[in-house]
């Protein structure tokens, strides 16, 4: 059965234990020997495994930072430009708009109604692509607040 080498030894158990034993050698028709000898072997690979348990995690997260760092260096970088993209949005609406309104008092009614339609409009629930598309009607509606409050 086994080629290494063996080396004989005596174990001396509570006669529960014993009986508990007896029992599972006879259930599964082997010797007690076979059965003490396989309790060592799985209770040492679990002592191991828990030895190892802490290199394991590391080794996992040292790969899934090595797997998720490009796709989140990519996802900032995505960030930045719809952040810039925005921005130029913004300022090139709030110019085009100050120069359409002869009064300062219009201007700063129409800033302070797209401030609060754009608040709102952060609020809502995330939606996806599909759905966007077809609320677009919400974002019109907004638009349309936004320019009676520059004509009051």
């Amino acid at each position: 059965m086994i080629n290494k080498k063996t080396v004989q030894l005596s174990v001396v158990l509570n006669e529960r234990v014993y009986d508990d034993v007896k029992k599972l050698a006879i259930k599964k028709r082997t010797s007690m020997g076979n059965i003490i000898r396989s309790f060592i072997i799985k209770g040492l690979n679990v002592e191991n495994h828990d030895e190892n348990e802490e290199e394991f995690r590391r080794m996992i997260h040292d790969e899934m930072t090595e797997v998720f760092k490009q796709e989140v260096e990519r996802l900032i970088k995505l960030q930045v430009k719809s952040t810039k993209a925005s921005a130029i949005t913004m300022y090139t609406g709030l110019q085009i708009m100050s120069e359409s309104f002869a009064d300062d008092v219009s201007f700063a009614r129409v800033v302070a109604s797209a401030s609060k339609q754009a608040a709102a409009y952060m609020k809502l629930k995330e939606k996806t692509d599909d759905e966007y598309m077809q609320d677009t009607n919400e974002i019109l509606n907004g638009m349309k607040k936004v320019v009676r409050a520059g004509e009051e």
